[in-house]
C-alpha cells in the first residue's frame, strides 16, 4: 500500500504496544475522496513488527480530511484503549480490534454526544483512564468516561480565527465575520455583546449591502457529501439566509477558487456585487 500521513500512540501502561493510524497517499485516494483512511496498524514489540487490523474502522472516518485533522491517544492506565480522532471521536476498548464511533458533530452543541468537528489532539489526565481533553476546530471538550459522553469547555478561550470582519458604516457597532469552521458570526448593537451564527462551514469574506445594510453577502465554504469542496455566495438577513450559487463553480466545474474568495460591492454601483475564480463573476 502507498501510504500517506501517519499517526503514532503509545500507552505508558504498556511500552511495547504501539498504535499507528495510517492514511492513504493522498493520490492514491481513488474516487471517492472521503476514503482517505488506509488501516490502524498495532505493534506488540515496539514497532520491530505490525499487524494490520483489517475492518477495524471504515475507510471514511475521516471524510477525505485526514491531511488536516488526526488525533490517536491511547490511555495511559488501560493500553487496550485508544481514541482516534478526524471529523468524529471513535474508540476501541479491545486494542484496536474495532472501533465505534462516540461522538456526532451533526448533533446540537448542547447534546452530550456533540463534538465539534475536525479533531486535532487528544490528552488523557496523567494518571486517569477515563478524563480525556479534545482539541478542535471549536475549540475544547471533554470527557469524564473515556469519551462516552462531552462537554464543551469554551467560555472566555479566544479559539476562533477570522478570516475577515466588515461593518455597517450606518451601525458602526454592527459587525459580521467568516471565521474558521466556526460558520459566519454577526454581533449587533442591540444584543448585549452575543455573537450570533448567521451560517455555518467555513465563514469568509463579508459584504454588507449598502442600501440595505440587514442584508450580508458571505462566502461559505462547505465539504460536499463525496469529500468535494463547495463554495457558496450567501445572502442573509435576520432569521434567513439563501445560497446565490447560480453560474458558480461550486466546486463542479474549471473554476479555481481561493480558500476564502474575494466579495465586494462596486464602489460607486452598489447594486453589483462582484467575487472572483481565476474569473470575475458579478
Amino acid at each position: 500500500d502507498s501510504c500517506g500521513r501517519i499517526c503514532l500512540s503509545i500507552s505508558p501502561a504498556n511500552p511495547n504496544r504501539v498504535y499507528a493510524a495510517v492514511l492513504k497517499s493522498r493520490n492514491k485516494v481513488g474516487t471517492n475522496p472521503a476514503n482517505d483512511f488506509l488501516a490502524i496498524m498495532v505493534s506488540t514489540n515496539g514497532g520491530q513488527s505490525w499487524e494490520r487490523k483489517n475492518n477495524a474502522i471504515t475507510a471514511s472516518c475521516t471524510n477525505g480530511q485526514g491531511y488536516y485533522d488526526l488525533a490517536f491517544a491511547a490511555s495511559p492506565i488501560d493500553a487496550n484503549v485508544v481514541l482516534l480522532g478526524g471529523l468524529d471521536v471513535f474508540r476501541s476498548t479491545n486494542g484496536g480490534q474495532s472501533f465505534s464511533r462516540v461522538s456526532d458533530w451533526t448533533r446540537d452543541e448542547s447534546d452530550p454526544k456533540y463534538v465539534h468537528a475536525d479533531i486535532h489532539f487528544f490528552a488523557f489526565q496523567p494518571g486517569s483512564n477515563t478524563n480525556v481533553v479534545a482539541a478542535t476546530d471549536g475549540g475544547v471538550s471533554v470527557s469524564s468516561d473515556r469519551g462516552t459522553t462531552w462537554s464543551r469547555k469554551i467560555a472566555k478561550l479566544g479559539t476562533i480565527q477570522y478570516y475577515s470582519c466588515n461593518y455597517d458604516p450606518s451601525a458602526p457597532t454592527t459587525l459580521v465575520g467568516g471565521t474558521q469552521d466556526n460558520g459566519t458570526l454577526g454581533l449587533f448593537s442591540n444584543d448585549n455583546a452575543q455573537w450570533f451564527e448567521l451560517f455555518g462551514g467555513d465563514g469568509g469574506t463579508v459584504a454588507i449591502d449598502p442600501q440595505r445594510n440587514t442584508v450580508r453577502y458571505v462566502c461559505s465554504t462547505q465539504l460536499g457529501p463525496t469529500g468535494n469542496v463547495v463554495r457558496s455566495i450567501v445572502r442573509t438577513g435576520v432569521g434567513n439566509s439563501t445560497i446565490l450559487s447560480n453560474g458558480l463553480g461550486s466546486g463542479t466545474s474549471a473554476d479555481f477558487f481561493t480558500w476564502v474568495p474575494a466579495l465586494m460591492f462596486h464602489p460607486t454601483d452598489r447594486t453589483r456585487l462582484y467575487t472572483a475564480t481565476q474569473y470575475v463573476y458579478a
